[in-house]
């Protein structure tokens, strides 16, 4: 995965990430993608360009043809690093496609450290229902029939994710506090995680419960146990697999729009 480097402050730094995950134009800032790091910049970029609507939303381009400008924003979209010499940027009117000249960073970019741990902020439905003292099976018929908002609960693999301050307003006193962006684009069960990886189910299971060789294993922060289901982080998944199924992960970021 790209280490990410940021010159804004954490909060709205987390804002731009989460528009980038779903590949929505920024409304602050222009996240980019540059050699092996992903740069997350308080500033709006614009180049002038070719433009192009494509299932990507709006592509300013400055490459010599569409299907080399489609490709990069495939693999930006993605995660992966772009053709060489090639930058993109997501900001507030889209997606840039330039030469590496036309932007370069300034020394006060600085590591973003996300040290918070996300499956904190999202439970199943079954771990739901145990904290507020009701079935997971309610929780599971309220996620069914659209009771929260699709920023609130997704299907993942049979499981339901629920933020946990959806869960606390339904079911509990309401004090949950906000997580700093939705977790439940970064927080996966281990079933739908191997389906976006496309790894075996029992090998991610095996590397969230500790049982996986050492170099496949993840830790406090990476997963969570919740209910019967193990629930992981996509940076953990990154960092052990290397970037999901763009397609795939595309189809679940949708799923919020």
């Amino acid at each position: 995965m790209a280490e990410i480097l940021t010159d804004m402050e954490s909060a709205e730094t987390f804002k731009a990430y989460e528009s980038y995950l779903l590949g929505q134009p920024a409304k602050a800032g222009t996240v980019l993608r540059q050699g092996a790091f992903l740069y997350i910049w308080k500033e709006k970029f614009e180049t002038n360009g070719t433009v192009l609507q494509t299932s990507y939303g709006t592509v300013v381009t400055t490459l010599d043809s569409e299907s080399k400008t489609l490709f990069a924003c495939r693999e930006f979209l993605g995660g992966r690093r772009l053709p060489s010499g090639v930058t993109a940027a997501l900001s507030e009117k889209g997606i840039y496609i330039f030469p590496d000249e036309l932007w370069t960073p300034r020394e006060d970019f600085a590591e973003w450290k996300r040290e918070i741990d996300f499956t904190m902020y999202a439970v199943t439905a079954e771990e739901a229902g145990t904290l507020y003292g009701i079935s997971g099976k309610t929780v599971a018929s309220d996620c069914e029939r659209g009771v929260l908002k699709k920023s609130e609960a997704r299907k993942s693999g049979k499981n339901w994710l629920i933020t946990k301050q959806a869960a606390d307003f339904r079911y509990g006193g309401g004090s949950e506090p906000a997580a700093p962006m939705n977790p439940l684009l970064l927080v996966f069960t281990t079933l739908e995680a191997a389906e976006l990886w496309n790894r075996d189910s029992g090998d991610v299971r095996s590397a969230a419960s500790g049982a996986g060789h050492r170099a496949a294993r993840m830790a406090d922060g990476d997963r969570r146990k919740s209910g019967r289901s193990w629930i992981v982080t996509r940076d953990a998944m990154e960092r052990l697999y290397g970037p999901p199924v763009f397609e795939k992960m595309r189809k679940v970021m949708k799923t919020f729009l």
